[in-house]
């Protein structure tokens, strides 16, 4: 089994293990003492050289931040195998195969000499104690020798995203033998001035606008009409042959048609959509699809084919349906070469990307479409572990919670909390102070915030008693019924009375012994707010439900309020 290795562009902090090149314990030792590590924080595994001499150690500390690290930084992958952070496995073996592979042993994976076996962490303290520490252990581990080279098979090729892209765009290299004779130079000219007069219809060939100004007057006066239309069907039928040979072999051999495969172009014009009269100029191969009227430019590369809408269609649609076939089967990068080349479709050649675990690849293609696109772009390369780009093109896109919650993950809660903030901005300024409130709590644990967003809720009437419900979150009786109190003496109109009111009534439900207290300030602010607001008594009935008579007490009330 072969498995490659592709590096990403940058590196972050780690995420679970570093890797400390190192000549013996002690300068190793040294090493994790220089960073602020303990014995107590990390695991710590040997990685030596063919010789049996240290080459390094493998630190693995979670996502424990190291300062002045002089490390490469590495990830765990799989339960026993590291590799290099931001490198994935190309192709992706199963989780089987790296068993097989490693045998449940630990491995490191480095760019620059493959895989290579790790033994176990070191029980630190009694290597610490002991004579000579480093030649005790080495001794210790030169009886393993023989299990490591059992790794040696694998090995480790680099390929960039750039290169990666290169090679799906040139799976089906292009022939250069034409599948028929195209149309010559002079062919091309005629071909192109008879399209100013004349167009296909299905079978039918019709006069465009400017050929029925030309068509004779009488019926001796044809001879010359005729010859050009027999001409123009003649050429047509050629050209069209090409095509037709084409779409043939893309059916019975699609592999050998993909060689002689048109790109179609959308930049500019709707595939198959426009003027039927109007022609179009496919270049061979890699050429885009343009609007042809007359085109006699002779440098034009490798003959061409002037195809209708409906033919355009047609191709269309035969592309579309290898792409598909080509998902069906699991051929990812294929698909990716019909989307991209041929068809002209990116966006549909970054998910197959995706699809085949491209993940920095889909993520250039991503971008190649345009700015609008930064957000998925960032996703990919989130997907790909590439962080740093992941993490601009968040910021670059103002997705400002995705953003902290990268940050998060790379240990710097300083700068995830300005991300955060800044999408509870971005929340405030649309006045939707629940979500805000609710976003403070969650990603922040800041309750003083969620509390000031809740209450600019309440006051403004956006989802106000829903704030308040929020305001109660995670806070005991006594706690919640002192919030809503202090929030009494600034309710000032009826909505803000009734969301309190509301408020009330749904802590009451969930008090416990302390629903009294609950049921009284509710009674209490009723009392005081039943004269100019008498509609509000309507909500004693939530506190009393076995009080029948209640209902006939609030209507009398009303009745007298208004004689």
């Amino acid at each position: 089994m072969k498995i490659q290795l592709k590096p990403a562009q940058q590196n972050a902090w780690p995420i679970a293990a570093s890797y400390v090149q190192a000549n013996t314990l002690e300068q190793a030792f040294d090493l994790l003492q220089h960073a602020g590590l303990s014995n107590s924080d990390v695991k710590v595994y040997l990685h030596l050289k063919p010789t049996n001499n240290l080459k390094g150690i493998v630190v693995e500390h979670g996502k424990q931040e190291i300062s002045n690290s002089p490390f490469m930084r590495l990830q765990a992958h799989s339960s026993g195998l590291f590799i290099p952070e931001y490198t994935s496995l190309v192709p992706l073996p199963s989780e089987e195969k790296l068993r097989n592979a490693i045998q449940d042993k630990y491995a490191i994976g480095l760019t620059n000499q493959g895989f290579t076996e790790l033994l176990g962490p070191l029980n630190l303290e009694e290597l610490l104690l002991a004579p000579n520490p480093h030649k005790n252990e080495l001794r210790q581990f030169a009886e393993k020798k023989e299990e490591r080279r059992r790794l040696e098979f694998i090995y480790v090729k680099l390929e960039t995203a750039e290169e990666s892209l290169a090679r799906i765009e040139n799976l089906f290299p292009k022939e250069n033998e034409p599948i028929t004779k195209p149309l010559t130079i002079w062919d091309r000219i005629q071909f192109g001035l008879l399209k100013l007069f004349f167009f296909k219809s299905g079978s039918e060939t019709k006069p465009t606008a400017l050929g029925k100004s030309l068509m004779p007057k009488r019926e001796n006066d044809s001879s010359w009409f005729k010859r050009q239309l027999t001409n123009f069907e003649k050429l047509n039928e050629r050209n069209q042959r090409e095509i037709d040979k084409l779409i043939d072999l893309l059916s019975k051999d699609p592999e050998r048609g993909l060689n002689h495969a048109i790109p179609i172009s959308d930049s500019g014009f709707g595939r198959g959509s426009g003027n039927a009269g109007l022609p179009y100029l496919l270049n061979f191969k890699w050429f885009t699809l343009k609007l042809h009227l007359g085109n006699t430019n002779p440098n034009s590369s490798g003959g061409t084919i002037n195809l209708e809408a409906d033919t355009i269609n047609k191709l269309v649609k035969k592309y579309n349906q290898l792409a598909n076939d080509f998902d069906k089967k699991g051929e990812y990068e294929k698909a990716a070469f019909v989307y991209l080349k041929l068809l002209r479709n990116k966006y549909m050649a970054a998910q197959m990307l995706e699809k085949a675990g491209k993940y920095i690849e889909a993520a250039k293609t991503y971008l190649s479409i345009g700015e609008a696109y930064s957000f998925i772009a960032a996703v990919a390369y989130l997907k790909g572990n590439d962080y740093q780009k992941a993490l601009q093109l968040f910021i670059q896109s103002k997705s400002w919670e995705q953003a902290g919650d990268l940050l998060t993950k790379l240990n710097d809660p300083h700068h995830a909390r300005e991300m955060y903030l800044k999408k509870i901005d971005e929340l405030k300024s649309g006045k939707h102070y629940l979500g805000a409130g609710d976003f403070a709590i969650n990603k922040l644990e800041d309750f003083q915030l969620a509390y000031d967003l809740y209450k600019t809720g309440w006051q403004t009437g956006n989802k106000g008693q829903s704030c308040l419900k929020g305001m109660l979150k995670q806070q005991e009786p006594m706690k919640q019924l002192e919030l809503l109190s202090d929030l009494i003496p600034e309710a000032s109109n009826l909505k803000q009375k009734q969301d309190l009111i509301g408020a009330l009534h749904h802590a009451h439900k969930t008090a416990g012994n302390s629903a009294n207290a609950f049921r009284l300030k509710a009674f209490s602010c009723l009392s005081s707010w039943a004269e100019k607001e008498p509609s509000l008594l309507n909500q004693l009935k939530g506190f009393n439900q076995n009080n029948t008579s209640l209902s006939k007490e609030i209507q009398r009330f009303k009745k007298l309020g208004k004689s």
